[in-house]
């Protein structure tokens, strides 16, 4: 062949050549590729039947004048033409963690979300998240460069465990998922006083307070309520 073509980072291609020397032996081992920044190369096959596997770099493309090289006591090449077509690759997305903890109406955890193409400009106002959003108070996603730096928080008196999907679209997509759990806090009762002074006159007749009691977490009742001095 005196061209060869393949497609970046997708299979390879198995040159067929034959070696013959009528005054030595020869091996399939001696057969080897010119120096290329495009493609690896592994010899095969039984002499004189021999392989050469040309095999694409990861994100290399482009096009060589390369050789076919077979070297015992002399050496002997034969030139073709490499031709790797470029592929648009998808974004890669990294996040700093794959799981988070909360506790409820505790404090909120950082992420950071790493972005990268090596075809494409990437950057964090293609981010995107999905999920059980309804659990947490709103993300807001920066506009800046890689890494994105984000701050998540359970929304108040929240509890439970739920997951969001983060995704980076540059005109290719890719998603990475993370989970996260907010355990559950017995925040205690709450009490709140109508008036929190009153003034009596001597021998006055009484006067009422209106005392209200909740707890978001247990049943309340008056009979739970008690007045110390």
């Amino acid at each position: 062949k005196n061209s060869l073509s393949l497609i970046e980072d997708h299979g390879s291609e198995i040159i067929n050549v034959t070696v013959f020397d009528p005054d030595s032996s020869v091996s399939c081992s001696q057969l080897s590729l010119s120096s290329s920044a495009l493609v690896t190369s592994v010899s095969g096959g039984n002499a004189p039947n021999c392989t050469l596997t040309l095999s694409s770099k990861l994100n290399q493309h482009g096009q060589e004048n390369l050789s076919v090289i077979f070297k015992n006591d002399l050496e002997v090449s034969a030139p073709f033409n490499l031709l790797v077509t470029p592929v648009d690759d998808e974004p890669v997305i990294n996040l700093s963690t794959n799981s988070i903890s909360f506790v409820e109406n505790g404090d909120a955890a950082p992420l950071i979300i790493t972005l990268s193409d090596v075809d494409s400009a990437v950057n964090c106002s293609q981010l995107s998240v999905s999920g059980n959003l309804n659990l947490l108070d709103p993300i807001a996603i920066p506009s800046t460069s890689s890494p994105c730096s984000l701050s998540l928080k359970p929304k108040a008196d929240t509890y439970g465990d739920g997951k969001l999907t983060f995704t980076v679209n540059n005109g290719k997509s890719s998603s990475k998922e993370l989970s996260f759990s907010i355990s559950e806090v017995d925040c205690g009762p709450v009490i709140s006083l109508q008036n929190s002074s009153l003034s009596f006159k001597e021998d006055g007749g009484a006067q009422f307070v209106r005392i209200s009691l909740s707890d978001k977490d247990s049943a309340l009742n008056c009979n739970q309520l008690s007045v110390t001095s």
